[in-house]
């Protein structure tokens, strides 16, 4: 399997002015020097000349031929004489892209299910349908991807799941991207998969406009960790060279040797079992009169994050702790950490992914009894945000040698 994140970074066009536009909400309108072929909801990534505020990446709200305008947190001033902003990425979700990263997966079931509309009119001495009254039409394109997890290049993955990315580094040859949840609108990924015959007679099928509509990353003792996320896609193109892949030969698997979980600060003893469950709630298989392929997919509901582990129980403490976290308006700080057992480069820093949920509302954290055998201690919990303007149910931290998603 192969993918790329969708980005128009060829034949990008050179911004000759921008002017801010105080309002509801704020806004920025970017005159380019020729035809953009920008559309509303791309997101535009500018990189600031002379002017401060300007480098940032946004949604394009409205276009004309030569400008695009997006909304700001702030009002921005007129670019200045000096060096004018630069576009450096344009997001164009629906656009199958060259596919350029390439992983090793597990299983890859992303299809779409043909679909016919049948006439069903009635005609002397009929029968049956007929044959030349079918209207063929492709259904949604969904399935899952399931790949083990490694120390490097799940950054695109874990991006399309939650939205936005900060990162810092190198230090020590290790970066740190911090992945936090954005709107998702605009972010999307073309996937191509090669499907040979025990001939090598390839069948290529690349799918476009292609998001992360679940995700579920599992760990357990005397196994990998395994990572499985439901697509989406807008669209599906069977004409489109089949890229040569190329996997990473320093990249290792992640397994249960390296899983941590604390609560509060403090190590969950006894873990036999964790997974982390991303809900985008997305509106899949969106159509409208006169399209062939879907538009993209949108926000239906608020998201949801799922925490559940499993432990050995031994003693009082670590229940009466969990049972401190139910009661109204009581949340607990919990965090996953997988870590790899190799420093990065010549470094002596260990790779890691860390899944922090710091307002987890534990939903059950009692022992279960089931006959002559271990007492069993499950814990399920709902991550939530802090407020209204915090988005930080769940933050995703990954230290490792890629130094971009």
């Amino acid at each position: 399997v192969g993918f790329a994140l969708e980005k128009k970074t060829s034949s990008l066009p050179t911004i000759s002015a921008g002017v801010g536009v105080a309002g509801a909400p704020n806004r920025v309108t970017i005159t380019t020097s020729a035809p953009h072929n920008i559309r509303v909801g791309d997101k535009v990534t500018t990189v600031a000349g002379t002017t401060a505020g300007y480098g940032a990446t946004r949604t394009v709200t409205a276009v004309t031929s030569t400008t695009f305008t997006m909304a700001t947190g702030t009002t921005l001033l007129a670019t200045a004489a000096g060096t004018m902003p630069t576009i450096s990425a344009v997001t164009q979700v629906g656009v199958a892209k060259a596919v350029n990263r390439f992983l090793e997966f597990l299983s890859f079931t992303l299809k779409g299910k043909p679909q016919r509309l049948y006439g069903g009119a009635m005609g002397a001495g009929r029968l049956f349908k007929r044959r030349d009254r079918v209207v063929p039409y492709m259904g949604a394109l969904t399935g899952d991807w399931s790949l083990e997890c490694l120390d490097e290049g799940m950054l695109p993955i874990f991006l399309l799941a939650m939205g936005a990315i900060a990162t810092t580094g190198p230090t020590d040859e290790a970066y740190e991207h911090t992945i936090t949840a954005a709107k998702l609108w605009g972010m999307a990924a073309t996937f191509q998969v090669n499907k040979p015959d025990d001939l090598d007679t390839d069948y290529i099928e690349t799918y476009f406009g292609t998001k992360v509509i679940t995700l579920k990353v599992e760990l357990a003792v005397n196994q990998l960790v395994k990572i499985t996320a439901t697509l989406d896609a807008m669209g599906v193109a069977t004409d489109v060279p089949l890229a040569v892949a190329s996997y990473s030969t320093t990249a290792e698997l992640l397994s249960f040797f390296g899983g941590t979980l604390t609560m509060d600060g403090t190590d969950f003893p006894n873990v036999t079992q964790m997974t982390i469950e991303i809900n985008n709630n997305l509106v899949t298989a969106r159509r409208h009169l006169g399209q062939a392929n879907f538009s993209e997919q949108a926000d239906k509901g608020q998201r949801e994050i799922k925490i559940t582990a499993t432990a050995e129980f031994r003693g009082t403490a670590l229940v009466d702790k969990v049972k401190a976290t139910i009661p109204a308006d009581a949340m607990a700080d919990v965090s996953i950490t997988l870590e790899g057992s190799t420093p990065i480069g010549a470094g002596s820093t260990l790779p890691t992914i860390t899944f922090d949920t710091p307002n987890l509302v534990i939903e059950d954290g009692t022992p279960d009894l089931s006959g002559p055998d271990l007492l069993i201690l499950n814990l399920t919990g709902q991550g939530l945000d802090s407020d209204m303007t915090a988005d930080d149910a769940l933050t995703i931290t990954v230290v490792t040698a890629d130094s971009a998603p």
